[in-house]
């Protein structure tokens, strides 16, 4: 039987000579690199006889695939045994497919092992008040779970390796809450966020951002409904304010600021080129300019001579 190599520390000198023997010695099954002189380089205790070498194979590949089936990837620095209860699978197709973080290193175990890595449904009480009920894989929030902070948030959702991911709700101690998609712990892909004040807005996101399409309701009684950029109206879009005032064009900037046409509550329209929020020039089509005959095959526009 072979041992585990030494604790290398990530990144050493030590630790990149064994990636590039093991990429070697992975990759092609010719050259000179082999498995008995593997063992012997980093100190393996590498079985003497041919028998014994294959021995030694089989059961690294029979590690390896128990490890695989239990959904933790391989590593260069392998092998570990999986926990016996394996880990919970996420619902979210994109998180189905993600492949989790390889095992490094030795030095992301406690003493005695697997054991003192959660895996499968736990809850636990922290000193700092905050509590996690939920799933677990190798240690980490990992599946379906709800943590409560002692500082009065609180998230229900899917957790990939420990951060949130996939579905989930997050309720802030002010009173705003998030409900829609997370990328590693960052509102990303479409939700609803709601405001203490009772702003909501619902549509797209990125990076914790409204990035997109999408329609904000204002505790004023405004409305917005159209394309946003890190949080500022920005591309076309339509504003009704609640006196009856509405607005539908271009922004910019948070700012009516290009082509568009503002209707006042009492029915006119003023269709022109806005400028960072001001308007600035009034555009007019044929009809408008002309009269209503100028619209009309074979008739002169009214004050013109035919």
């Amino acid at each position: 039987m072979f041992k585990l190599p030494p604790k290398f520390i990530l990144g050493s000198e030590q630790h990149a000579q064994f990636e590039s023997v093991y990429a070697k010695i992975a990759g092609s099954t010719e050259g000179d690199v082999t498995w008995e002189g593997l063992c012997e380089y980093f100190g393996f205790s590498a079985p003497a006889t041919e028998a014994g070498i294959e021995e030694a194979d089989n059961d690294l590949e029979a590690i390896m695939e128990r490890t695989k089936l239990g959904g933790r990837p391989a590593s260069v620095l392998f092998p570990h045994l999986p926990p016996s209860d394996g880990v919970p699978r996420c619902e979210t197709p994109a998180l189905q497919t993600r492949t989790m973080t390889p095992i490094l290193s030795e030095l992301e175990f406690k003493e005695g092992g697997w054991k003192d890595k959660l895996c499968g449904k736990n809850r636990v009480e922290y000193r700092s008040g905050n509590v996690y009920d939920g799933e677990w894989g190798w240690g980490d929030f990992h599946g379906k779970g709800r943590l409560e902070e002692a500082d009065g948030c609180a998230y229900e959702g899917e957790w990939f390796e420990g951060k949130r991911n996939g579905t989930g709700k997050q309720q802030w101690a002010d009173g705003a809450s998030f409900e829609g998609t997370w990328v590693d712990d960052v509102r990303c892909g479409t939700g609803v966020h709601v405001n203490a004040n009772g702003d909501r807005y619902d549509g797209q996101w990125k990076d914790n951002k409204r990035n997109g399409k999408g329609k904000a309701e204002y505790s004023t009684g405004n409305k917005y409904n159209g394309e946003w950029n890190d949080n500022n109206k920005e591309g076309t879009g339509q504003m009704e304010w609640k006196d009856g005032d509405k607005y539908e064009g271009q922004w910019a900037e948070d700012k009516m600021h290009g082509s568009g046409v503002f209707t006042s509550k009492d029915g006119k329209a003023f269709r022109g080129i806005y400028h960072k929020g001001k308007f600035v020039k009034r555009s007019m089509d044929r009809e408008t300019l002309l009269g209503p005959r100028a619209a009309t095959p074979g008739c002169a526009p009214y004050g013109m001579k035919t």
